[in-house]
Formats: structure tokens, C-alpha cells, sequence
């Protein structure tokens, strides 16, 4: 009874009842049909893993320090790793802010990260910055989310780790979406 799905209590098994056995039934119906659809649904239907990310395994993230958000010494630390390399330097918070500006207001548009020079033209689709073993890529509206996010979180410049003198990043490079950095 139970490979046709027949509810086991026989009392649901009297005409009295046939309305809720027919209710039970169509419940062990349901579950063994789901059961038999996920077998064969994609996993990112299922839930079993999400979506497949091209950067999983990576990371990138922020951390800003100065005395204040319009403190022209204000830094932005950079840490990205990848495939077990890791990479870090610190950026100038205003030189970043100038790079954004300069491409939102149409202007092409330079940046100098880790000892390696980006130019960007204006109007282009997508920003990409090379940091370390990441190419972190997104639209200015998602950079510039990224960066108020950071200067809300502006910890004290005597706070700030010292680092190494920065190297460009030598090998591949893997891309990152900016909006999934931390």
C-alpha cells in the first residue's frame, strides 16, 4: 500500500472518511512527486548550492582610515585573494574619488593601484580596477556604493596597519563583482 501511497490508517479507509483519505493520499502524492521533480531539477533550483559564482572562493575587501571623510590623507586598504595568493595595498581615498567623478562627469579618467596605472575612457560601460589577483568590476553607481560604504564605517588613521611597499600583481587575474566585496 505504501509504493501506491495509500494512507496506512485504516480508518481513513471507511466511506466516512473518504474525503480525508482522499486529502492524505493526495498529500503523500505531492511529497513523493516533489521528491521524484528535485531529483532532476538543476541544483540552483533545489537550493542544494547556490548559484554558481564565478568568483567563489575569492575575496576582496575594504577597510577605510582618516581623520575625517574629507581628509585628503584618508586611505582605503585593499585586501584580495585568489586562488590561495593574497594581495594587499592601501589606495587614497581622494584619488578614487576624483577617478569616479572624472567618469561621471564624462571625462576619461587615471588611477594608480598597487604600482600599476589604470586609464579608463569615458563613457565606459563597466568600471574594472585591477586589484592584486582580482579584477574587480562594476557599475559606478555599485563603486560608489561600495565606497560610501566604507566611509561610513572610517575608522581613525592611527588605526591603519602599516603594509608593505605595494607591487604590481604578477599572473592572472580572476574577475570579482565589486558588489560582493566586504
Amino acid at each position: 500500500m505504501r509504493a501506491h501511497f495509500v494512507p496506512v490508517d485504516e480508518e481513513l479507509r471507511t466511506p466516512d472518511y473518504f474525503p480525508d483519505f482522499v486529502r492524505e493520499r493526495r498529500e503523500l502524492l505531492a511529497e513523493a512527486m516533489t521528491g521524484v521533480l528535485d531529483a532532476f531539477a538543476p541544483s540552483a533550483l533545489t537550493g542544494d548550492f547556490m548559484a554558481e559564482d564565478p568568483a567563489s572562493g575569492e575575496r576582496l575587501t575594504f577597510a577605510a582610515f582618516g581623520d575625517s571623510t574629507d581628509d585628503p590623507k584618508a586611505v582605503l586598504l585593499v585586501y584580495a585573494s585568489a586562488n590561495g595568493a593574497f594581495w594587499e595595498t592601501t589606495l587614497p581615498l581622494r584619488d578614487l574619488q576624483f577617478f569616479l567623478s572624472d567618469l561621471e562627469n564624462g571625462y576619461s579618467a587615471a588611477l594608480t593601484i598597487g604600482g600599476e596605472s589604470v586609464e579608463l575612457e569615458s563613457g565606459a560601460e563597466a568600471v574594472e580596477l585591477p586589484l592584486g589577483p582580482l579584477t574587480a568590476r562594476g557599475t559606478l553607481e555599485e563603486w560608489r556604493s561600495v565606497l560610501e560604504r566604507e566611509l561610513m564605517e572610517l575608522s581613525p588613521s592611527e588605526e591603519r596597519p602599516e603594509l608593505p611597499v605595494p607591487t604590481p600583481w604578477q599572473g592572472e587575474r580572476v574577475p570579482f563583482p565589486i558588489g560582493d566585496s566586504e
